[in-house]
């Protein structure tokens, strides 16, 4: 039998406190307390504040002004700025991934995934599913530290579409936008073209999270 190891346990916590977060099981703006944790998992609350320290760092809990924790909630700022750096990131992830005619296969496995979700009006799958299509275009572009800082942003990314109600407003014509996308990257590829990719991918992302192209890009459309 292994030792457990208390960075083990911390990372357990963690994860335990993140799905919770992801699944809506503990919604945007509740207190997460860690007094009340360490006693609903029989641990000491050493490890739930270490848990609850790398969750803030994550973007997924905040400090609140009486120094307690509490899920995080997105302002239009916050979203604006979080679709701002997405759009970054995955615009270079597109520049690289056309550039070396990336294939698309982990994105058509993720559009397969979301068809299901869809089909099984299941909206924490809906928007697992979409996570993984993104994931899957900036892994394509084949650049470990893009991949990495992408990653730093994913968690906010799905707590911020559930927390303001993207599925509600879009989840008609879901899959098709993103088969909109798949199939404007494989022409792209195709033609060695970003000209009408990185537009779709701008609208593709400010929709999602409910804004307009100003307030992605701060220039007018």
């Amino acid at each position: 039998m292994q030792v457990v190891r208390a960075s083990s346990l911390v990372d357990e916590i963690r994860n335990r406190l993140r799905l919770a977060i992801l699944a809506q099981q503990l919604p945007a703006g509740e207190a997460v307390r860690d007094s009340v944790l360490a006693a609903q998992m029989q641990v000491s609350r050493a490890p739930v504040r270490e848990a609850l320290r790398a969750l803030e760092q994550s973007g997924l809990v905040v400090k609140s002004p009486n120094r307690s924790y509490i899920v995080a909630s997105f302002t239009p700022q916050d979203l604006a700025d979080l679709a701002g750096v997405r759009l970054a990131l995955e615009g270079l992830a597109c520049r690289l991934s056309v550039s070396s005619a990336a294939s698309s296969s982990g994105m058509e496995s993720a559009l397969s995934r979301l068809r299901e979700a869809v089909d099984d009006q299941d909206p924490v799958a809906m928007v697992a599913a979409d996570r993984q299509f993104h994931e899957a275009l900036v892994a394509a572009s084949g650049n470990g530290r893009l991949v990495a800082n992408y990653a730093q942003i994913c968690d906010q990314i799905e707590l911020a579409l559930h927390s303001n109600g993207a599925l509600d407003r879009g989840r008609e014509g879901l899959v098709e936008r993103h088969e909109e996308l798949l199939a404007e990257y494989q022409r792209a590829v195709e033609r060695r073209d970003l000209s009408q990719l990185l537009p779709l991918l701008e609208s593709h992302i400010a929709g999602g999270l409910g804004m307009s192209f100003p307030s992605v890009t701060g220039y007018p459309s």
